[in-house]
């Protein structure tokens, strides 16, 4: 092993690799002020997104059906998208191009400019190429339709607000974002996934007609477990229905096919294991893939938590947030811990900085494209209690002529086996891992971690929690009530009482108290062995359960699912744990204050979210509100109740005997 004695310790890593969007897409707007730490340090340093920049400059030209020229600028904020009745945040509202030969017309120029042909049979870049990055919103016209109008082609162009981009947002300014990061290769999905995991793509330039691929080259993972280093992979959901029963990263590479199903749970266990500080040394979070079939008025496919474009970025942030909530749960776990947010590539959405030259990674050079050349930006955040708060970094390892190597994702296992102990000789994963620039640097906090962990909305607002007692705060496995809060309903106690005779039926009854005695508790992947210290934390996935009886007990306590508009019960018994995640996990929400991480206190006004992401094609945001009818039924909002900040807010209030239901 190599010489390790300087690195951080650092117990736990976790790499979560989201879905195709560009750094100027979700980040081009995160600061309106300079950072008050970069690596390297420069005194005339500046975050290089859209902050500042005159937009014209970077405006991208679109002959229109009208055969008129439109200059396209990159525009501030999200557009919501309409169908029927429902607002989805989805931009762009189609899935742009991303295979090899539009992202280099994206960065290299259009089709009917005077400029040299791509070329190659996949449209490489010709030698001596200048990336332009102004031919985004062309590829998206030829995408969606040359007869699209201007305003549908800028779409493309749209990059997200602070707040549109929350929680990713503050754990940006909270930690450490680089503005520098690149993803491996200028084309999709597989190959810059495999890039990740082997340092190459072996000469794989486009995904597979049906979305999985075969590579045969050693991982990261093998190489961890030649090195005595703990892995697992956890993720959400198959690639394809249900096909199989394990996630697309098993699928993908072959050499992990020697692994049993325990280094492959979901993401149930991932929650539990976070919040008990058994997580491995490295963990790959994999989430649920969206899949668009058509767009034509409604959203055809399926809808999930990577963020890919056409679908909803919302579920995506839960997702993030919901992670970054169970690891900070467990502040002993915490302090050694490294979470790194990124994603595969940009997807065709804009971004204005040129992607640089790399390294060659081996000689699979079969259509003629060297991967010598890393693709378009991407998203990258670092959380960590040994990062400063306003960090902003990027490559110092020095290369010929002057440059540094650039971050792209084989900077991902060359940290994560330097930290292993192995050394560059010793990673076995091809060229470009051997020079890609680690990140460990940035852990600047090692042996004096931060404790303020728990993130308010507004920037810089991050401080450490307030000491609690039992008293304060709620925790898994209390029993309470809820006591609806907002506008348009009485504003008495809501007790669960059950209307089917099998008491699968869960409905909503006010002010009737001791006639209906049912409570409910919070509890996480249905397992023993909460640590002393479970406090329920806000904008983190919990269970919501039901007690029949008092006290509650394994035969009487159950999971409360959505199958329909009618909250139904699932006994522990009818689903395992993994599936009891699954179908029945709820986003909890402090909100009176935007909050990340923080404890739930008693008596605070809450939302309830339903996330059982498989249960339909689409996904919509849905709190739990009561029906305006006497005797009422749980119900979930539609969209104009959830944009209302007034309504499906509950207040938590402790139960401490059987009289006070």
């Amino acid at each position: 092993m190599g010489d390790s004695s300087a690195l951080p310790d650092v117990r736990h890593i976790v790499v979560v690799m989201m879905e195709n969007r560009s750094f100027d897409n979700m980040l081009g707007w995160l600061y309106s002020y300079r950072p008050p730490h970069f690596i390297p340090d420069t005194p005339m340093a500046r975050f290089n997104g859209l902050q500042g920049l005159d937009p014209a400059r970077f405006a991208n030209p679109v002959v229109l059906a009208n055969n008129q020229v439109a200059y396209l600028p990159p525009t501030r904020g999200f557009t919501p998208t309409t169908m029927g009745s429902a607002t989805y945040l989805a931009p762009p509202p189609r899935d742009p191009h991303e295979e090899f030969e539009h992202m280099s017309r994206q960065i290299y120029g259009p089709w009917d400019r005077n400029r040299p042909p791509l070329v190659g049979p996949t449209g490489n870049a010709p030698p001596g190429a200048v990336p332009t990055m102004d031919s985004f919103a062309t590829d998206y016209q030829n995408a969606i339709g040359v007869t699209a109008s201007q305003a549908e082609i800028a779409r493309v162009m749209e990059c997200a607000t602070y707040a549109q981009a929350y929680p990713l947002s503050i754990l940006a300014q909270a930690y450490a974002v680089s503005d520098a990061w690149y993803s491996s290769a200028p084309t999709q999905t597989n190959p810059n996934r495999a890039f990740m995991a082997c340092g190459t793509s072996q000469g794989l330039v486009n995904n597979a007609s049906d979305g999985i691929d075969r590579f045969t080259a050693p991982t990261l993972w093998n190489r961890l477990t030649s090195l005595g280093k703990s892995w697992k992979i956890y993720w959400e959901n198959t690639y394809l229905p249900e096909v199989g029963r394990q996630p697309w990263t098993r699928q993908c590479f072959t050499q992990l096919n020697g692994f049993g199903d325990d280094h492959f749970p979901r993401m149930g266990a991932f929650h539990r294991d976070a919040k008990l500080g058994k997580l491995p040394f490295f963990s790959f979070i994999e989430p649920s893939w969206t899949l668009e079939k058509a767009f034509a008025g409604s959203l055809e496919g399926f809808q999930g938590s990577d963020m890919h474009p056409p679908g909803d970025i919302r579920p995506g942030l839960q997702f993030l947030s919901a992670i970054y909530t169970s690891l900070v749960s467990n502040p002993a776990a915490w302090a050694k811990t490294l979470l790194l947010i990124t994603f595969d590539e940009h997807g065709g959405t804009y971004d204005h900085v040129p992607p640089p030259h790399d390294v060659t990674p081996d000689q699979a050079h079969a259509t003629g494209f060297r991967f010598d050349r890393v693709g378009p930006r991407v998203p990258t955040v670092l959380v960590s209690p040994m990062v400063e708060p306003g960090t902003v970094f990027r490559s110092t390892k020095p290369r010929s002529g002057g440059r540094s190597f650039p971050y792209d994702h084989t900077s991902i296992p060359a940290t994560i086996l330097k930290l292993a102990g192995a050394t560059p000789d010793q990673y076995g994963l091809f060229d470009r891992v051997k020079v890609a620039p680690t990140f460990e640097g940035v852990l600047r906090r090692a042996g004096n971690p931060r404790s303020d962990f728990c993130l308010g909305e507004a920037a810089g607002e991050w401080e450490r929690e307030p000491e609690a007692t039992d008293n304060d705060l709620v925790r898994y496995g209390d029993s309470f009530r809820l006591r609806y809060a907002s506008p348009g309903a009485a504003n008495g106690w809501y007790v669960t009482g059950a209307s089917t005779a099998d008491g699968s039926d869960l409905w909503l009854t006010p002010n009737v108290g001791e006639a209906f005695p049912f409570r409910f508790t919070l509890g996480y992947s249905g397992q023993p062995g909460l640590p002393a210290n479970a406090f329920v934390r806000t904008t983190g996935l919990v269970y919501l359960q039901w007690a029949a009886s008092w006290p509650p007990d394994s035969q009487n306590h159950g999971y409360v699912r959505v199958p329909d508009d009618v909250f139904r019960v699932a006994r522990y018994c009818e689903l395992g744990a993994d599936d009891g995640w699954w179908y029945s996990q709820w986003y909890i929400t402090n909100a009176e204050r935007r909050l990340l991480g923080w404890g739930l206190p008693w008596g605070a006004q809450v939302t309830l979210e339903y996330r059982a992401l498989n249960s339909s094609t689409h996904w919509l945001p849905r709190k739990m509100i009561p029906y305006a009818t006497d005797r009422q039924r749980l119900a979930v909002a539609d969209d104009a109740d959830y944009a209302s900040p007034g309504v499906g807010r509950w207040i938590i209030e402790r139960v401490t005997s059987l009289s006070d239901g």
